[in-house]
C-alpha cells in the first residue's frame, strides 16, 4: 500500500544537477539543496529569508518561508537570485522530503536562525488596548 504524502507543485523527483558550472553547494550529509536556508538577493522578496523545499532542475528551486510563500505554494527561484546562508539540519530535510513540513514548523527554522525570540510579535491584551485607546 503507498503512502500518500502531502506534495507542493515542484516535487517532481528531478536530480540535482551541479555539472553546469554555477558555484554552488549541496548539503555534504544528503547530497541535495533541500534544507539550505538562503536569502533572495534580487526580486521584491529581496533580503528575507526563505527555506529551499524543493529541487527543479539544475538551476531553479522552489522556496518557502510559511508567511509570504507557503508550503503548498513555493516560489520558483533561480539559485543565482539566492545567497546560500546555512543549512537547517537533518529534521528539516526529513520532514520536507516525507510531506510532514508545515508552514509553522519553516517559520520556526528561520526564526531559530536569525535568533529571534519569538516567531510572532507580541500581541496586546485587551486591557492594555483599552488603556493606549484612553490615553490617546
Amino acid at each position: 500500500m503507498k503512502s500518500e504524502l502531502r506534495r507542493n507543485r515542484y516535487n517532481s523527483g528531478i536530480q540535482f544537477d551541479s555539472d553546469d558550472g554555477i558555484k554552488r553547494q549541496p548539503n555534504k550529509v544528503t547530497g541535495t539543496m533541500i534544507g539550505r536556508i538562503v536569502q533572495s538577493v534580487a526580486g521584491r522578496d529581496a533580503d528575507r529569508y526563505f527555506v529551499i523545499v524543493a529541487e527543479i532542475d539544475g538551476e531553479n528551486v522552489a522556496i518557502a518561508d510559511g508567511r509570504l510563500r507557503k508550503c503548498v505554494n513555493p516560489k520558483k527561484k533561480k539559485l543565482k537570485h539566492l545567497k546560500l546562508i546555512s543549512f537547517a539540519g537533518m529534521e528539516c530535510v526529513e520532514k520536507i522530503t516525507d510531506g510532514s513540513c508545515s508552514d509553522s514548523y519553516l517559520r520556526r527554522v528561520i526564526a531559530a536562525f536569525r535568533g529571534d525570540a519569538d516567531d510572532q510579535p507580541q500581541k496586546k491584551s485587551s486591557q492594555e488596548r483599552r488603556d493606549s485607546s484612553v490615553k490617546g
